[in-house]
């Protein structure tokens, strides 16, 4: 390319300007796109940290409860409890990016669904209460 030779510059600026253009468009897409994955990943990180606290503070009240009036036939709800217990305080919740996090809270969550059953407390109920706000 011949730089003294102004027609030639002319030539080459429409392959120029959409270099440019896409190389801006791509920085501003990858800027937006972290900050859409970030604010994303906090409201999905509250929504977990909610869920898991929740269980952990739902299972620990009623192991408590069961522990200070043990009723007859009592020994297998305090087991699934503290089994629950067990696995919410072992559960990574930091650990986000692991194959196993997934599955890990799935497991939590059937979990705590045979414990509401083993205790008789109706799903539609805690939900309920859980939708309340102070």
């Amino acid at each position: 390319m011949d730089e003294d030779d102004p027609f030639e510059s002319l030539l080459f600026i429409e392959d120029r300007l959409q270099e440019q253009g896409y190389g801006e468009g791509r920085g501003h897409g990858v800027a937006e796109g972290l900050k859409e994955a970030a604010e994303a990943g906090k409201a999905n990180g509250v929504d977990v940290g909610w869920e898991v606290g929740y269980y952990l503070g739902f299972a620990e009240t009623w192991l408590r409860l069961l522990k200070t009036k043990p009723l007859e036939h009592e020994e297998k709800k305090i087991r699934v409890l503290s089994t629950l217990v067990e696995m919410l305080r072992s559960f990574r919740i930091l650990d986000v990016e692991s194959t196993e996090f997934r599955r890990e809270l799935s497991q939590l969550q059937a979990k705590y669904k045979q414990t509401l059953a083993l205790l008789k407390v109706p799903l539609a109920a805690v939900k309920a209460k859980a939708d309340l706000s102070f």
